[in-house]
């Protein structure tokens, strides 16, 4: 694979003026010491397009050794604000053969968001994700010395903007995806300075938890407070995020069991 031929070669490349300038993406980490999710995201989405990509995502499928961490509460994206709340609220990490692959997988891979699996779910997954402009990507798995398993995709909505992309932006993409990579391990860890205001939850997030405790669906939690869906659902999943849950239903459970409602 092009990609991989790409991002291996630069170790045995001789030192010149090219070599010296490529080297700075590993060097110099573009994610400034104490940055928030909501600063280092932009960083990340100005990156992966300078590369000729539309988005990007990063997970971590496995926390280094001594702490917890899960995958949606580490997700660091700009995918549409629609599709992360459908993953989340379909559980789609579990099924998504991009994470299996990840997990057993450590060279970078491109694939195509092909609809034809045998399995239901499965192809409801991949159909919904093509109607988000899913089409092809490249993932880079990304396993450290403490045991922390990563995931980074950069997406594209034609196949030949993502093998360009991999074929020659495979060091600038490795170097993305450390760089988010080493930020989550940071921050899982308790190392985000100026961060310290995820695990308050506003009174929006904690009536959408208090709900969902109750057995209330989306839509039903939407009438009662007289919002709309999507509202409902952003909430729920900034409350889960901040709590590092594993879905809405683990964030009430959380809530409720710590005094938050």
């Amino acid at each position: 694979m092009a990609f991989c031929t790409a991002a291996a070669g630069a170790s045995r490349r001789s030192s010149g003026s090219e070599d010296s300038s490529m080297s700075l993406w590993f060097e110099h980490n573009r994610i400034p010491l104490g940055s928030t999710v909501a600063e280092a995201g932009p960083l990340l989405e100005e990156r992966v397009k300078g590369l000729g990509l539309d988005q990007f995502a990063y997970a971590m499928l496995k926390p280094p050794r001594d702490c917890q961490a899960d995958l949606y509460s580490t997700w660091m994206t700009n995918y549409p604000q629609q599709w992360v709340e459908l993953y989340i609220e379909q559980d789609y990490g579990r099924i998504d053969p991009v994470v299996e692959r990840v997990l057993v997988e450590m060279r970078p891979f491109v694939w195509t968001a092909d609809s034809s699996s045998p399995n239901p779910r499965r192809h409801q997954l991949l159909v919904e994700a093509r109607s988000f402009g899913h089409t092809d990507g490249i993932v880079l798995p990304i396993r450290d010395r403490h045991g922390a398993v990563g995931v980074f995709t950069g997406v594209a909505c034609n196949e030949e903007r993502v093998r360009n992309a991999a074929q020659h932006h495979g060091q600038e993409l490795l170097a993305a995806a450390w760089d988010a990579h080493e930020f989550t391990v940071d921050r899982v860890r308790g190392e985000r300075a100026g961060d310290g205001g995820d695990a308050a939850l506003t009174l929006r997030e904690k009536e959408c938890l208090l709900w969902t405790l109750e057995g209330k669906t989306a839509k039903d939690i939407a009438a009662i407070l007289n919002l709309s869906v999507f509202t409902v659902n952003r909430h729920a999943y900034s409350a889960t995020h901040k709590l590092g849950s594993l879905n809405k239903h683990h964030a009430a459970v959380q809530a409720f069991r710590a005094g938050l409602i």
